[in-house]
């Protein structure tokens, strides 16, 4: 069944509203988390995945502040909700943040392995998704940007339901969810995108456990949208490429693992679109990390991702630099983690991001070095 955009904005305007007026009435908990990341590259490319400005030290591009809002209410009813205020880079050296609600939703409970969800919703796509704004709960600065960085889509308003089984020490939870997202992220003088994500379908299964995590998922959906780009014809102003990816149909698999003072993660993703010529990438990390001292004092860690033959949406500004929107781009990452307190991590990072265009031997490597402080409340 398809909304129009006004019955949508209704229908969640009485969601929100219903929401507002129980929670008035029951115990509000409220936590927080805060990433303060500062980068700088050797680079002088402003590069979309890492929110730098090129060389200039960037304290906007991946810094976050943000708040989760839960409550039990009355038969079966729960609310959550979170509001983050993010950074995303500036080519003008200013403070560029946006704020938005990223989860905005009740939860009903008719029995207890079963809940359904109404209202705006993370996409449950990746092992990291619900997460993928809390730097304190995984290892990097920033999630690998050779998966994550495939789907830059982040929530859906609609209706999910799940169900959990527990037995011996797993949890197994099966979902199916549906509705609409968008997507809007433009930066002055580095450019950006905006993705209108229709029709959206998918469902995923998983198995946990203390210390391992499995999980598959399948999304479906119509993307239209914006590439804003720069452009050698008109110096410091973005110029507009619309786009359409019809349906895409996105595969991932995930899988982590805690075992001695070990801990290995791999995921990968296949993005799918019936229209030709447009995207079907193929994006892939695995990590390893070790714990140092009592708890995970100090923890190294090392990431390597490749996204394969990368089918672009709009080809490079200079035309004598490259006419191929056919590229490959690899990752690899070095950090250590210093837990200094149970709620507060500072993490060292060194990361080299290849991106290879296919008639262009430049070379459009960089080396990114970052620091962040990230802590939860």
């Amino acid at each position: 069944m398809k909304f129009g955009p006004r019955l949508k904005n209704f229908l969640m305007m009485i969601a929100i509203s219903g929401v507002f007026c129980e929670v008035s009435s029951a115990e509000l908990k409220v936590r927080g988390f805060a990433d303060v990341v500062g980068s700088t590259t050797d680079s002088d490319l402003s590069l979309f995945w890492l929110g730098n400005s090129g060389r200039n030290l960037n304290m906007e591009g991946s810094s976050r502040l943000g708040l989760n809002l839960s409550a039990d209410l009355a038969d079966r009813w729960d609310f959550a909700g979170q509001i983050v205020g993010r950074g995303f880079g500036g080519a003008t050296g200013e403070p560029a943040y946006i704020m938005s609600v990223d989860w905005l939703f009740l939860t009903y409970r008719p029995i207890d392995p079963i809940a359904i969800r109404v209202g705006r919703q993370i996409l449950p796509i990746f092992l990291y998704s619900e997460q993928i704004d809390v730097g304190f709960t995984y290892l990097w600065t920033r999630l690998p940007s050779t998966l994550y960085g495939l789907v830059p889509l982040k929530s859906f308003n609609g209706l999910s339901a799940t169900y959990t089984y527990a037995f011996s020490i797993y949890e197994a939870k099966i979902g199916l969810y549906g509705g609409a997202g968008q997507f809007n992220q433009v930066s002055p003088g580095i450019g950006g995108l905006t993705i209108n994500d229709l029709n959206v379908k998918g469902g995923y299964l998983s198995l946990s456990s203390d210390s391992l995590k499995l999980s598959a998922a399948y999304k479906s959906s119509n993307a239209i949208g914006t590439i804003y780009t720069t452009s050698p014809l008109l110096p410091g102003q973005l110029v507009q490429v619309p786009f359409t990816y019809g349906n895409v149909q996105n595969f991932s698999l995930g899988a982590r693992d805690d075992f001695l003072n070990f801990t290995a993660i791999a995921e990968a993703t296949r993005l799918i679109s019936d229209v030709p010529g447009a995207a079907n990438d193929t994006g892939a990390y695995g990590t390893l990390a070790y714990h140092l001292g009592n708890g995970g004092y100090l923890t190294p860690h090392f990431t390597y991702g490749k996204v394969f033959n990368n089918q672009l949406l709009v080809k490079y500004p200079n035309a004598l630099v490259s006419q191929s929107l056919q590229t490959e781009m690899t990752q690899f990452i070095a950090g250590l983690n210093l837990r200094a307190t149970n709620s507060v991590v500072v993490k060292f990072e060194y990361e080299r991001d290849q991106l290879n265009y296919q008639d262009s031997s430049l070379n459009f490597g960089a080396n990114t070095f970052t620091v962040s402080v990230d802590a939860v409340f």
